[in-house]
């Protein structure tokens, strides 16, 4: 047969055929990988579509840091000056790392966004290498497969088309939570760093990664594999409780619906098919379309040699590959995402490209199925077409390395409106209206009839304290520069006074008559205690859980490479 290789492993004909293609496919992924990187390297500037909050972030989350606080949750330069709780609710992984930059001297914060989104790159090379090596992969097909997985298609254009960030760090951390070994400590151990990761980079992609667990699972019939990954998925909720705790108990504190309700132009859950149909045209849509089609031409292909996929060890895949596909289809879809419960927290249609391209990366880079040349040539054409269509959009988007468009004037002020506290206007535009409007009102103001040589001004400014010195005649409220939050406590001396947003939703205070001294304090929430020693404990197991399962894995290495002992004959 010319279709296989004979028992001494000599190449047949169609594999000889084939290795002009498939060095042409391993080209054309490298170029493309290789300019990614080179954007990177060299500044291509952060424009994309949520640009202006992750600068904003990547500016006041890493200074925080270091000034000593390791968590910063609340951002006190945020709206002008007005603060917000952001990172009470946004996964702060992505930061922390950018925190670390900044202490070794890296303080821009776009510069800060190209080291962070090349380390997660080079860990998504990592990760998705390991798992296509485990799939059966070639060194040389994983190591293609892992670029294409790590550069191409979607994943540029989370980096530099949406500058979706923590997205991007989250899909490095995706493919950990399908590895599977032979000894289970390390099975459990490298599942818990999958998911730990994907909790503390971005929950949408996390709750995706669980549906396709399911998925996977269900469709091999593996029961044994659901006791483990349980048991990751539950110490990785320990270990990531320092942030899911605040998030999960203090949501009602934010508008959080707003961040479902946006204006996606043409559908609700931004369908990238009805946005080319209305004539939004950019790279965004292109390349989630490109990648649709790539996973179309293999479902199709799929149910012409059906039964070489059934007996192949990556079946689960197509199903993946099939519900990928399918949420990302309008009308028909639309339904589920209201059925299942969550599902409107993934907020757009396209977020669902990246499970996609993983599948994709799988079922085109491993030896699953049968080798035929037809499947072959797909397989390769899929590749080039994916790289192609990257490289178009490489060479579109490279004017901007020498135009360099500026940047809105108050990028690094204006936070998402979606994280303004509750008191604040239920309006994101007027959230940004009021924020424009009075940023530069002073840190605070005495309000009703006061006299002439009442007072009040700022003696220190931390992120944590306010300190102001005020003389005032008769009780008189004073409104400060400052968003109301909870746990933001006054004092005066050192009785705590009582704290109230206004109609507008600033912090408030009523001052007896007096020459005083008050002091604003952030104090941690009740939740922010409990999910600091969750972690804690959590953290230690899996520092244990890993110290084990290292230690037998060197001890079956050595069990297994250790020499017959010689023994002497009587």
């Amino acid at each position: 047969m010319n279709r296989t290789a004979d028992s001494t492993g000599i190449r047949t004909s169609h594999s000889t055929s084939s290795e002009p293609a498939r060095k042409v496919t391993a080209a054309l992924v490298f170029v493309a990988s290789a300019i990614s990187i080179l954007f990177s390297l060299l500044n291509y500037p952060v424009i994309g579509h949520d640009a202006y909050v992750h600068l904003n972030w990547l500016y006041q989350f890493p200074l925080l840091f270091s000034e000593g606080i390791a968590y910063p949750r609340w951002l006190p330069g945020s709206f002008g000056g007005f603060g917000a709780p952001t990172f009470y609710f946004y996964a702060p992984l992505v930061y922390w790392l950018a925190g670390l930059f900044h202490l070794i001297g890296i303080h821009f914060p776009a510069i800060l966004y190209d080291a962070t989104q090349r380390s997660f790159a080079v860990l998504s090379l990592a990760t998705s290498y390991w798992l296509l090596r485990q799939y059966g992969g070639t060194k040389l097909r994983a190591f293609v497969g892992a670029c294409m997985y790590s550069f191409l298609a979607y994943r540029f254009c989370d980096v530099y088309i949406r500058n979706a960030l923590t997205e991007h760090a989250a899909l490095a951390f995706l493919p950990l939570v399908f590895l599977q070994f032979k000894d289970r400590l390390a099975s459990i151990a490298v599942l818990t760093l999958g998911w730990a990761g994907l909790f503390l980079t971005n929950l949408p992609t996390a709750y995706l990664a669980v549906l396709t667990v399911i998925v996977t699972i269900g469709t091999r019939r593996t029961p044994g594999l659901i006791a483990s990954q349980a048991t990751a998925f539950v110490l990785a909720i320990a270990v990531a409780s320092v942030y899911l705790f605040p998030a999960f108990a203090l949501r009602d504190l934010i508008h959080q619906r707003h961040l479902f309700d946006l204006d996606m132009h043409t559908s609700q859950f931004g369908f990238v098919w009805l946005d080319l149909f209305h004539g939004h045209f950019d790279w965004l849509r292109i390349l989630s379309i490109a990648t649709l089609i790539a996973g179309l031409l293999l479902l199709v292909f799929r149910f012409f040699r059906r039964q070489q996929w059934e007996r192949s060890q990556l079946s689960n895949w197509i199903w993946v590959l099939a519900i990928a596909i399918f949420f990302q289809l309008p009308f028909v879809s639309v339904p589920f995402w209201h059925l299942i419960p969550g599902m409107p927290f993934v907020q757009f249609s396209w977020r669902w490209n990246g499970i996609l391209l993983l599948a994709i990366t799988i079922l085109c880079c491993t030896q699953g199925g049968t080798a035929t040349a037809t499947r072959s040539s797909l397989r390769n054409s899929i590749l080039i077409g994916l790289a192609l269509v990257t490289l178009a959009s490489e060479l579109t988007i490279s004017r901007n390395l020498f135009r360099r468009p500026p940047l809105p004037i108050n990028s690094y002020l204006m936070d998402a409106p979606e994280y303004a506290t509750k008191w604040a206007s239920n309006d994101p535009s007027e959230v940004i209206g009021i924020t424009l409007r009075r940023m530069s009102d002073p840190p605070a103001v005495l309000l009703g009839l006061t006299a002439p040589a009442d007072s009040i001004y700022l003696l220190s400014r931390t992120p944590t304290e306010w300190r102001f010195e005020a003389n005032v005649s008769q009780p008189t409220p004073v409104r400060f520069h400052m968003f109301y939050w909870p746990y933001w406590e006054a004092f005066i001396g050192s009785a705590p006074r009582r704290v109230t947003p206004d109609p507008n939703g600033f912090m408030t205070v009523l001052l007896p008559p007096g020459h005083l001294e008050v002091m604003l304090h952030l104090v941690p929430a009740p939740s922010q205690l409990v999910g600091r020693c969750v972690s804690t404990t959590g953290f230690l197991v899996f520092v244990v859980l890993c110290a084990l399962a290292g230690y037998r894995s060197i001890t079956t290495r050595r069990e297994t490479t250790s020499p017959p002992e010689l023994t002497r004959s009587v």
